[in-house]
């Protein structure tokens, strides 16, 4: 069985807890644990496991850059603060699979999608629009 991500996570801080119930030994209820790694519910939890996750990803020469890759039955959108990570991406997908690249995303799924700057704005208008017309508005 899978380990849950948190738990793999190191601890970058000391944190003390109090002993879980029915691990309590008789005779050290006033006892304290020391946590070696993240757990569930702890508050630096999220932290920890992206800190180990990033040290593992750098480590097999992740960068620090994002490329996001979405898809809608045989659409698929690409974006990303790295053009040069985006465009290895493209290459790869080309090389596996016949596709056609349509440059700067201007709709999808009726979403109309202006890029101005590092600035996008989406919109339903057309959508909207269609909709008024039929309900006589």
């Amino acid at each position: 069985m899978p380990r849950p991500p948190f738990s793999t996570a190191a601890s970058t801080t000391e944190i003390y807890m109090a002993q879980p119930p029915n691990f309590v030994v008789p005779g050290t209820e006033d006892q304290v644990c020391k946590l070696q790694k993240a757990i569930y519910g702890l508050k630096q939890a999220p932290r920890c496991w992206y800190l180990t996750l990033h040290q593992f990803l750098v480590g097999i020469s992740f960068e620090h850059s994002m490329v996001l890759l979405t898809v809608y039955v045989d659409d698929i959108t690409i974006t990303g603060n790295n053009n040069d990570d985006i465009e290895k991406a493209c290459d790869e997908l080309k090389k596996r699979f016949e596709m056609t690249d349509l440059g700067q995303l201007k709709s999808i799924l009726g979403i109309q999608v202006d890029v101005k700057g590092h600035v996008v704005t989406m919109s339903q208008q057309g959508y909207v629009e269609v909709l008024l017309d039929k309900f006589n508005m």
